[in-house]
């Protein structure tokens, strides 16, 4: 070991060299080893090791210290193993810029479906479908990051609510359910606000004296319950109480003082009607002014704040019982699916949480129709109800007559303001699209009827519809809608709409309408196989069609040579679960409304729920 310590080369020093497998570790190492070994001293040389001592067979380990430090990989798996539940903290303003990229690429990615739709391109058709698929996957993962229990805005109505009630002189107990529901974190912000005005007013107004309660034969704790939970892609907040609800012969009262409608008016007004006029600016019941209430500051806020977020506020009370408040907010703003509309050659969106149905009437004759004017007014009868009419283009133009539109077809568009439903009709409907949401220019903010933009899948500009905003600029109020009473109507106590197809069997068949996300017809050329399925290219993905007579074992009515020359095949498309399908049908046959209970006994195979009998007809309930 001396001897070889004299020699100039430090390499010398590879005690790992008596062996083979020894060269083999050495080589692993050699950076380490030539590296970390400086060039020996005689003080260094006379000093005993205890390599010297070791038998020749032996030879010592290599420095592992060192090894990990350079080689941090070098366990057998050669991956860093990473936990389930390990985190980091990222900036807030780093998720909202992905999510603004995110929007991007959605708008990227309707614009090169768009332009693929004109062309006949299979390797095209593939890469947009998949792209479709990776894309709508990101924007799911990204929002994901945004949001947090609504937990953290709902736990602090525990001590406002027991602080408010130790004030009042009451006994209030609160109950939260649904505090695992997740939110976008901006909006989880946004509702502290309005929640916190409503509980207060449930306190104050809603829930009486324990010794009132005693006295109605109540409880004498008063309890606030405040649930939320997911709804048709959107979240749900319900705020209810067991108080003494909502005296309309008050609200009547303060409303006339107030001015605010004429006698008459109101005694044609419902009573939900009469107790939405809480919701108007300056309008309180309160017999005198407190720390809580009385100054007509409140719901008016709540409102304006709710609708602001792209949401709708519901209220339900009855004299002794209670009040319930819901609140439905949109699970995020940054993207939302739409209807696009055109309308005097422009192109305007339309968020689907405010649609509610789409008719298409023959205007070729006016007294078919179903159109008539009321009270200067055009107004349709649906399903027992009598919904105004506004014609979008006349709202453009600032010209709220009666429209004078000679097409033979009238499209409208049946949308929900605040619990009221009135039709707008357009020259147009365009598509559905998942639509990035842009805030107008300071310029634009003050035209009520629009509340953002967007870039479309061609290139072009479309203004975002607030229906709200519509509604109050066509002068729409609760005085239009007429009662089904007064037109005749017999009110039903459960009403289910229904779709009547034609499978190409006997008897009438049909779907529960609320499965139903589109009516199409495609080409019969333009299906795929794969195996024994089959599918379509549609909206960015794969369809899967399924022939619902032949799934049934139905035996068919129809020869099967016409069946097997046709070239259109009507499709029924339902969303069941986060994908969609394509029932295959030989016709839609039309919109049916029943309240006729289902009768079980008539289930003879999986795939059909049972029988609907009414006074004209048995229908078939498929289950989708």
């Amino acid at each position: 070991l001396n001897r070889a310590m004299a020699g100039p080369k430090p390499e010398a020093l590879n005690f790992l060299s008596h062996s083979p497998q020894a060269e083999s570790r050495a080589a692993r190492v050699e950076p380490m080893a030539v590296a970390a070994v400086p060039r020996p001293t005689p003080e260094a040389a006379s000093l005993p090791t205890a390599a010297a001592a070791l038998p020749p067979s032996v030879s010592p380990a290599p420095d592992t210290k060192k090894a990990s430090d350079i080689s941090p990989k070098a366990e057998s798996s050669g991956k860093v193993e990473e936990k389930e539940n390990d985190t980091i903290r990222v900036n807030v303003a780093l998720l909202s810029n992905l999510m603004n990229l995110v929007g991007e690429l959605v708008l990227t990615k309707n614009q090169l479906q768009q332009a693929s739709s004109y062309t006949v391109n299979d390797e095209l058709t593939r890469g947009n479908q998949r792209l479709g698929v990776i894309t709508s996957e990101l924007q799911s993962e990204v929002m994901k990051t945004r949001m947090q229990p609504i937990g953290s805005a709902l736990t602090k109505f525990q001590r406002l609510v027991r602080d408010t009630a130790k004030d009042l002189g009451k006994s209030i107990e609160l109950t939260l359910d649904g505090t695992d529901t997740e939110l976008d974190r901006t909006l989880v912000e946004a509702v502290k606000d309005p929640l916190t005005h409503i509980v207060r007013n449930a306190m104050d107004h809603g829930l009486e004296t324990p010794a009132e309660r005693k006295a109605m034969g109540k409880n004498e704790t008063g309890r606030i319950k405040i649930q939320s939970y997911q709804e048709s892609g959107h979240i749900v907040i319900e705020v209810s109480d067991d108080g003494r609800g909502l005296n309309v012969d008050r609200i009547k009262t303060k409303v006339i003082e107030k001015n605010l409608v004429s006698k008459e008016t109101l005694a044609g007004l419902s009573e939900r009607e009469i107790q939405n006029f809480i919701f108007l600016p300056g309008f309180s019941t309160a017999e005198a002014v407190s720390n809580l209430s009385g100054r007509g500051v409140g719901m008016d806020v709540v409102k304006t704040n709710i609708e602001r977020i792209g949401g709708t506020i519901e209220l339900s009370s009855r004299l002794g019982s209670g009040t319930s408040i819901k609140l439905k907010i949109p699970l995020t703003l940054a993207i939302m699916p739409a209807l696009i509309i055109g309308t005097s050659g422009q192109k305007f969106a339309i968020p689907q949480s405010k649609l509610v149905e789409l008719l298409r009437l023959d205007n070729s004759d006016p007294a078919a129709s179903g159109i008539e004017i009321l009270q200067g007014v055009p107004v349709y009868r649906l399903r027992g109800t009598i919904m105004p009419l506004v014609t979008f283009a006349q709202i453009l133009t600032q010209d709220l007559g009666v429209s004078n539109d000679s097409s033979s077809i009238q499209n409208i568009v049946v949308v929900n303001s605040n619990g009221t439903l009135f039709g707008l009709i357009v020259e147009d409907i365009e598509d559905t699209a998942d639509i990035v949401v842009k805030a107008l220019p300071e310029f634009l903010r003050g035209i009520k009827i629009f509340s953002g933009a967007t870039i479309l899948g061609d290139g072009a500009v479309a203004l975002t519809v607030d229906i709200n905003g519509l509604a109050e600029k066509a002068g729409l109020t609760a005085a239009v809608q007429a009662k089904p009473q007064e037109i005749g109507a017999v009110e039903k106590a459960v009403e289910i709409e229904y779709l009547g197809v034609d499978i190409g069997a006997k008897g009438n068949c049909i779907f529960p309408l609320c499965l139903v996300s589109r009516l199409e017809e495609f080409d019969v050329k333009d299906f795929h196989w794969a195996g024994e399925k089959k599918f379509i290219p549609y909206r960015g993905s794969a369809l899967p069609l399924i022939d619902v007579r032949k799934t049934l074992n139905i035996p068919s009515t129809v020869d099967s040579s016409l069946s097997s020359t046709k070239e259109k095949q009507a499709v029924v498309v339902v969303k069941l679960g986060d994908r969609d399908y394509g029932l295959e049908v030989d016709a839609i046959v039309d919109l049916v409304v029943s309240s006729a209970d289902l009768d079980v006994k008539m289930k003879d195979r999986p795939g059909i729920m049972g029988a609907l009998v009414d006074t004209k007809d048995v229908m078939i309930l498929l289950d989708a």
